[in-house]
């Protein structure tokens, strides 16, 4: 591991914590605290999420920390490497405007077909060669899911033009 990569690990999981504080602070806005027949209740959830991530960022951060302060000091940077740097930035850019258009679609043509669609171009994209690879998850991915939610969990999902 090189002290970049320290680095980045490090600011990664302070980022983390401060997602989980954020998320923690707009939780309280947004998740009603009414019991289900199963006597969970619907706070329970997102709270675990809290602690999980702020347990793992927290533990990233300070690891990352212990590491650099062992570390040499790294080598300049080349060209190339300032090259391949942008490449996974447009790369990371891509998939946020992906994951964005997904969400957008989500609500209007429904969950599964959205879902089948966005599966095989991030399975594309990530670079899965296997055509069939990427048909069978991309469909029965989203079918599943959506029998475990809506079916057995009975979360409502939300239902667009299609299913």
């Amino acid at each position: 591991m090189t002290q970049r990569e320290a680095k980045k690990d490090m600011l990664i999981g302070i980022a983390g914590m401060v997602l989980a504080m954020c998320y923690y602070a707009v939780m309280a806005f947004q998740v009603n605290s009414s019991n289900d027949t199963s006597g969970l209740a619907g706070r329970q959830l997102p709270i675990l999420a809290f602690f999980l991530l702020l347990f793992f960022s927290g533990g990233l951060a300070i690891t990352s920390f212990r590491k650099l302060r062992k570390l040499p000091a790294d080598a300049p940077v080349s060209a190339e490497k300032k090259a391949e740097a942008r490449g996974k930035i447009a790369r990371v850019a891509a998939y946020v405007a992906m994951i964005s258009v997904y969400a957008l679609a989500f609500n209007y043509i429904g969950f599964i077909v959205s879902s089948v669609f966005a599966l095989a171009v991030f399975m594309w994209f990530s670079g899965c060669t296997s055509k069939l690879g990427i048909v069978l998850v991309s469909i029965f991915a989203p079918i599943v899911t959506w029998l475990i939610f809506a079916v057995l969990v009975e979360t409502p999902m939300p239902d667009g033009l299609l299913i």
